[in-house]
This record gives structure tokens, C-alpha cells and sequence, in this order.
């Protein structure tokens, strides 16, 4: 097994290709179904231990998604307040700029979106 917990080729290849035991004899037809039924029982775990960190690591980034999606909605609504409030006072301000939606359209900006919803 590697450190990250995947197995490598050479583990895999032993589950399928190991027909000696430890001290390099061949096995019998009763002791080969033995071990390959022990070497299908790990592979199995293996696979079941692969699935459930696929499943963990999938439900992390889900939250982290969805967290993330969050926060974008959030910036984006103190984006648009700050733009909203400079719109306002350049209108305040400047005689030739009366409208804060009209110095919101000069700049490119949809800021006054949500008010008009």
C-alpha cells in the first residue's frame, strides 16, 4: 500500500498472481481457494475503505462549495452597497449628476438591481 492508502500495482497484482505462500512453496488446490479468499476479503475492504474516503472527500467539498457560494453572495451584496452609496453621493454632490441610477449606468455597474426587484 502506498502512504496515501491507495493500493499499488504490485498489491494488486498479488491478490490476482500469488499462488506461493511465505516460504515460496505452491500451494494446493484447498490452500490456493484459501488464500485467494483472504487476498478477495482484503481487496474488498480495500475497495469498501476507497469508497468511503471518495464519499468523505465528496461531502467536503459539497460543504465547501456551498460555503464558498455563500460568502460570493454575500461579497456581492457589499459590492453593490458600496457602489450604491458612491452613486448616491456623487448625485448629492455634483450638480450635473442628479441621478444615482444614471451614474450607476455611466460606470458599467448594476448595483441598483436588487432595489428594483
Amino acid at each position: 500500500m502506498k502512504k496515501d492508502g491507495m493500493p499499488d500495482s504490485d498489491f494488486l497484482r498479488s491478490l490476482a498472481y500469488n499462488d506461493y505462500n511465505i516460504d515460496g512453496h505452491l500451494l494446493g488446490d484447498g490452500d490456493r481457494l484459501c488464500a485467494i479468499s483472504d487476498r478477495l476479503e482484503l481487496f474488498e475492504k480495500t475497495v469498501q475503505q476507497m469508497r468511503e474516503d471518495m464519499l468523505h472527500n465528496l461531502e467536503c467539498a459539497r460543504a465547501a462549495i456551498s460555503r464558498l457560494h455563500a460568502e460570493g453572495i454575500e461579497a456581492r451584496k457589499e459590492r453593490d452597497e458600496a457602489r450604491r452609496e458612491l452613486c448616491r453621493n456623487e448625485a448629492n454632490h455634483l450638480p450635473t449628476m442628479a441621478d444615482p441610477h444614471r451614474e450607476a449606468r455611466r460606470r458599467g455597474w448594476d448595483c441598483f438591481k436588487e432595489e428594483t426587484k
